[in-house]
């Protein structure tokens, strides 16, 4: 199973209703349903599988080798490497 971490604002016209509700809230009260996009559940997977080959070549690797070992295109790797960059699993 894959784990998320989402930082979620809470508004304030929100942190007001639950004032006015009285009622004390713990985390285990909010419950969010999340529909993820198909194409970002490619991306991820894609960018799953160039992580795990970086990390199998300890770090070294040749492009068009990736390329040809995981048998995805240039802009399916560019894509995989912004979303490691951006979660911060590469630099």
């Amino acid at each position: 199973m894959s784990e998320f971490v989402f930082k979620l604002k809470i508004s304030g016209e929100f942190k007001r209703d639950l004032s006015i509700a009285g009622g004390v809230m713990k985390q285990s009260d909010f419950v969010f349903k999340l529909k993820i996009s198909d194409e970002f559940k490619k991306d991820l997977n894609i960018a799953r599988r160039v992580f795990n080959y970086i990390v199998e070549h300890e770090g070294e690797i040749m492009i068009s080798s990736i390329l040809r070992d995981l048998s995805i295109t240039m802009d399916d790797y560019n894509k995989a490497i912004d979303l490691l960059k951006r979660m911060e699993y590469i630099e």
